[in-house]
């Protein structure tokens, strides 16, 4: 007996922006059904360029609710000087905490 391929299904991690003002701050959870009680780090990039990254382990008690744990809120500050004149590529990575690997969660424009 020969494999020729194995499908493994890895399920994308969990995005949800609950609040987003204006421009300048995103507000949200992030998880992975793989591993939900690691913590996830969310990588912004504008145009292809990453221009933060930080952890989604907020202490948020509508949390627990949601997703069973009350630290994996993230409420990011977008910082204008990122965005240049016209239509700007938004896109929000979340890096599995098995694979280690970044996956896109969600990809907007953004005018200035």
């Amino acid at each position: 007996i020969t494999i020729d391929s194995i499908n493994i299904n890895i399920p994308s991690p969990v995005f949800n922006i609950t609040s987003w003002t204006s421009t300048n701050r995103v507000v949200g959870y992030a998880y992975s059904e793989r591993s939900p009680n690691s913590v996830v780090i969310i990588k912004v990039l504008v145009n292809n360029r990453v221009v933060s990254s930080q952890y989604a382990n907020q202490y948020r008690p509508s949390l627990k609710y949601i997703v069973g744990s009350m630290y994996h809120g993230f409420n990011i500050t977008l910082n204008r000087n990122w965005l240049k004149t016209g239509a700007n590529n938004v896109q929000f990575q979340v890096i599995d905490p098995v694979s280690k690997e970044a996956m896109v969660v969600g990809n907007y424009i953004l005018r200035k």
